[in-house]
């Protein structure tokens, strides 16, 4: 399993830990590396394991749930950079120094291009009318972004640690809300929606 080299942290009120074992554990016991006392924590409420890709946060059977970005997750969810994690009345800010110190100028992606012509309408009205990405699920999104960075539908399940399978089923789902046909259809929702800044 991959080990933390120090990259992740979690802020929390006016200080930060580093996610530095390979399962960080949160709850109210005296035995998790990071103990909250409130009543409507678990004794073991969450667990934030490292993956190739990141961390990933898991419910570990809390009574009350973990929301993410103030959405209530149900299954494993690989965190990014500025996620909030809430859990009983604490919120804790995901950070990824790797993206808090990297200029926004490295991004080497351009922009979509959009038709200027005259007799381009036709095309720019397919470009404005398509669905936005706020129908997408937290994890349809993550599947776009890899997607559009190249990966394959292997790697993808490799790096949120799901089956290919699942992969394919999200893959689908995005074509059909976003009215992809292509990888190049991916590449341009995922620029347009900001998702492939600072990358």
């Amino acid at each position: 399993m991959p080990r933390s080299d120090g990259r992740y942290r979690l802020r929390c009120r006016d200080q930060e830990l580093d996610i530095d074992t390979d399962e960080f554990v949160i709850g109210r016991s005296a035995d998790c590396d990071l103990q909250l006392e409130c009543g409507l924590v678990s004794r073991r409420h969450v667990r934030l394991r490292h993956c190739e890709a990141g961390v990933v946060l898991e419910d570990l059977g809390s009574r009350n749930g973990v929301m993410v970005n103030q959405r209530k997750v149900g299954e494993p969810v690989l965190l990014r950079h500025g996620d909030v994690v809430g859990i009983g009345i604490e919120s804790l800010e995901f950070v990824d120094l790797d993206l808090l110190y990297r200029p926004e100028s490295l991004s080497t992606i351009p922009p979509p291009s959009l038709p200027t012509r005259a007799g381009d309408a036709a095309a720019l009205d397919s470009v404005t009318l398509t669905p936005g990405t706020e129908t997408l699920t937290d994890r349809e999104r993550q599947v776009l972004e890899l997607i559009a960075l190249g990966h394959t539908q292997r790697e993808v399940a490799s790096r949120l640690c799901i089956s290919a399978k699942t992969v394919e089923t999200h893959r689908s789902r995005i074509a059909e809300k976003l009215g992809c046909h292509s990888r190049a259809d991916f590449v341009t929702r995922a620029i347009a929606a900001g998702f492939l800044r600072g990358r």
